[in-house]
C-alpha cells in the first residue's frame, strides 16, 4: 500500500516500510501547489526487451494541481549494465505500468496504448533530471502516477538487472528530496509477442500481423534450445469459435533472444472429419488455439496439443468438427522448426457423449521407463459437459496410438469440477495434477494416479496450499544438484482474489506436499497464464501473459538460487 506524509511550511524526510513497497514522501507549500505530494513505489516490474516503455519506478502525485514545470532527478547507478539501457523518459500510466487499455470496434478488442511522455526522453547516464513539460493536472481526489520509464537495447543482457534511485521532486521552486528511498532494481526480460507483430508461415501473408498473443507453452528441446507455442489471436481477444492459430517460437541461446513469430499449427481440418468447402484460413469456424506442448525424451520428437474448430460454447456431443470440438495434435521431427499437419484424436480417446474435450494448456511430459522400457508421454486433458472435470491423454507408442482412460465412466476426470491442469510425475512414479478449480474456491486441486487415470486420489495438498484465482497454472519436476531428488517448481498468480496478479514461482522438496520457498516476479494485473521449463542447470525460463490484458507474452531467466531461497537476490 502507499503511505503519504504531509508536511506544511518546511519539508524533510519521513519514510515507511511496507510489503513490496517502499515509500518516500514530502509535500509543497507553494501557494499554487498547496496541497500535492509525491510518493515513490516499487514493486516487481520486470523490463522487457522490444518493448517501447518499460516502468521502474512509479511517482504518485495526489492533492491538487499541475505538475507542469516540476524537475525529477534520478540516478541510474544501481543498473547492472548502463549499456543495456537505450533510453529514458518520464510517462503518464496506471497504477500498474505505463500502458493503457483503450476499446476499440465495438469493445472486441483492447488496444495496448503507451502511455504519454511528459518529459524529453533522453540517453542514460547515472545522475538524471527530467523537466515535466506537459500539463499534468493532478486532481483534488485521487492520484496521477508518474513513471520513470526505461527503453532496453536489443541484447541487454537477461542475467542483469536495471535500477534506478530517486534523487528528488522539485516543483514550484521547491525542492521536494526524498533521501534513502529504496533502490529499483527490476528484471530483465524478453517480449517474445507483442501486439502488432508480424506473422510468418503458411497461411500467412507477407505483413500479416496479430494484435493479441495468449496462452504460452514451452520446452527444451533435446538440442538444448527453447520451443515456445502460443495461441495468435489475430484480430479479437475471444476464445474459439474465433480466428486463432498456433504460434511458436524459438531461442537457441536459453531465451536470451527469439526467432520472430511462424504458423505451428493452421486447422483446416483433420482426417475423418468432413472436408469444408472453400478456404478457411482466417475464419472463425476453423480456429485452433490453447496449445501445450511437450518433449518425447525418448525421440527427441515435439508434440503440440491443441483444441481445433469448435470451441467449449458451441460444442455438442459427438465426434466430427462439426458438432464438436477436435481434441488435435502434431508433430516436429527437428526441434521445431516445422511441423506436421493436425490429426484429431476424438476417434481414439473422445466419449461420444461428451460435449467438449481438449488438452490442458502449458506443457506435457515424459514419464519415466517402465519396467518393460516403455516411456508413455502425457498430456494433461480437460473434459466438458454438464460440468468440467481434469484428467489425462498418453501414448504409449510415441504418438502412434492415444488413449484416455475416461471414456464409459458416468462422472470422468477428477472427482471436482475443474478445467485446464497441470501434471507431473512424482518421486514414486504417479502422476499428479494440479487444477484450475471452477468451483472457484481460490485453491489448486490437486489429485494423483497410479494407474494412468483408471483412477484418481486426492493429494494432501488438495485444496488447501495453493492459492489460485480460477486459473491455469504450471508444475516441472527438476533435478537441482544438491537436492538429492527432483524438485517441483510451481508458476502462477498466487492470490484467491478474482484478481490475477502477482506471478509467483513456487518450489516444493517433497512431491508438492509443502511449498517452502516463493519468489513474486512480476506482481502486475494479467491474464495470469504461465509456463515454466529448465534453461540449463542453474536456470530456470518462465514465458507468461505480461501486463493488463491478452496481447503480450513475456520471457524471464530465474536463477534456481533465488527460487529456493524466496528472495530477490539480485536487488
Amino acid at each position: 500500500m502507499n503511505v503519504f506524509f504531509r508536511i506544511d511550511s518546511r519539508f524533510r524526510f519521513l519514510s515507511s516500510a511496507a510489503v513490496g513497497l517502499t515509500l518516500a514522501s514530502a509535500a509543497c507549500a507553494d501557494d499554487s501547489l498547496p496541497n500535492v505530494q509525491v510518493a515513490s513505489a516499487v514493486e516487481e516490474w520486470p523490463a522487457m526487451v522490444r518493448m517501447e516503455g518499460n516502468g521502474v519506478m512509479r511517482l504518485d502525485f495526489s492533492g491538487a494541481g499541475n505538475l507542469k514545470g516540476g524537475v525529477v532527478t534520478v540516478d541510474l547507478s544501481p543498473t547492472d549494465r548502463p549499456e543495456d539501457v537505450e533510453s529514458v523518459v518520464l510517462r503518464l500510466g496506471s497504477k500498474d505500468c505505463v500502458y493503457f487499455l483503450e476499446k476499440s470496434d465495438g469493445g472486441r478488442k483492447l488496444a495496448m496504448v503507451l502511455g504519454k511522455a511528459v518529459s524529453a526522453e533522453k540517453k542514460p547516464k547515472a545522475r538524471m533530471s527530467f523537466t515535466i513539460t506537459e500539463d499534468v493536472p493532478v486532481p483534488e481526489k485521487g492520484g496521477v502516477p508518474v513513471w520513470v520509464s526505461v527503453k532496453m537495447k536489443p541484447g541487454a543482457d537477461l542475467d542483469r538487472r536495471v535500477g534506478v534511485r530517486l534523487i528528488g521532486v522539485q516543483l514550484a521552486d521547491r525542492s521536494l528530496a526524498v533521501k534513502g528511498g529504496k533502490v529499483s532494481r527490476q528484471r530483465i526480460g524478453y517480449a517474445l509477442a507483442q501486439s502488432g507483430d508480424t506473422v510468418s508461415g503458411a497461411p500467412c501473408p507477407q505483413g500479416k500481423k496479430s494484435l493479441h498473443f495468449r496462452i504460452p507453452g514451452m520446452v527444451r528441446a533435446q538440442d538444448g534450445a527453447l520451443v515456445s507455442v502460443f495461441d495468435i489471436r489475430y484480430d479479437r481477444h475471444n476464445d474459439l469459435p474465433s480466428n486463432i492459430d498456433v504460434g511458436c517460437s524459438r531461442s537457441l541461446d536459453g531465451g536470451k533472444s527469439w526467432s520472430p513469430v511462424r504458423v505451428a499449427m493452421n486447422y483446416t481440418g483433420a482426417p475423418g472429419n468432413p472436408v469444408p468447402t472453400g478456404n478457411v484460413d482466417f475464419s472463425n469456424d476453423y480456429g485452433v488455439g490453447d496449445p501445450s506442448i511437450l518433449l518425447d525424451e525418448a525421440t527427441g520428437n515435439l508434440w503440440i496439443a491443441a483444441i481445433a474448430r469448435k470451441g467449449i460454447v458451441n460444442s455438442k456431443p459427438g465426434l466430427t468438427d462439426d458438432t464438436t470440438s477436435q481434441f488435435v495434435v502434431c508433430r516436429s521431427t527437428d526441434g521445431g522448426v516445422t511441423w506436421e499437419a493436425p490429426k484429431s484424436l476424438n476417434f481414439q480417446c473422445k466419449d461420444a457423449g461428451w460435449a467438449s474435450f481438449f488438452d490442458g494448456p502449458g506443457h506435457g511430459i515424459t514419464m519415466k521407463a517402465r519396467p518393460d522400457g516403455v516411456r508413455p508421454i502425457v498430456f494433461p486433458a480437460q473434459i466438458w459437459n454438464r460440468g468440467s472435470s481434469s484428467c489425462i491423454v498418453y501414448s504409449e507408442d510415441q504418438g502412434e496410438t492415444w488413449k484416455c482412460e475416461e471414456q464409459g465412466k458416468a462422472q470422468p476426470g477428477l472427482p471436482e469440477r475443474t478445467s485446464e491442469s497441470t501434471v507431473v510425475q512424482l518421486s514414486d512414479g504417479s502422476l499428479m495434477l494440479s487444477a484450475r478449480h471452477e468451483g472457484r474456491s481460490g485453491k489448486r486441486v490437486v489429485y494423483t494416479t497410479k494407474d494412468m487415470g483408471k483412477t484418481w486420489q486426492p493429494h494432501e495438498s488438495n485444496l488447501k496450499d495453493l492459492p489460485d484465482p480460477t486459473c491455469q497454472g504450471s508444475l516441472l519436476s527438476v533435478a537441482l544438484p544438491g537436492y538429492g531428488k527432483n524438485v517441483l517448481l510451481f508458476s502462477n498468480p498466487a492470490t484467491s482474489a478474482p484478481l490475477r496478479r502477482n506471478m509467483t514461482l513456487k518450489a516444493s522438496l517433497d512431491d508438492g506436499k509443502s511449498w517452502t520457498s516463493s519468489l513474486l516476479y512480476d506482481s502486475r494485473s494479467s491474464c495470469g497464464y504461465s509456463d515454466v521449463c529448465p534453461i540449463d542447470a542453474t536456470h530456470a525460463g518462465v514465458l507468461y501473459e505480461g501486463l493488463t490484458g491478452d496481447q503480450n507474452l513475456f520471457f524471464l531467466r530465474i536463477p534456481y538460487a533465488e527460487i529456493m531461497g524466496g528472495g530477490n537476490a539480485g536487488k
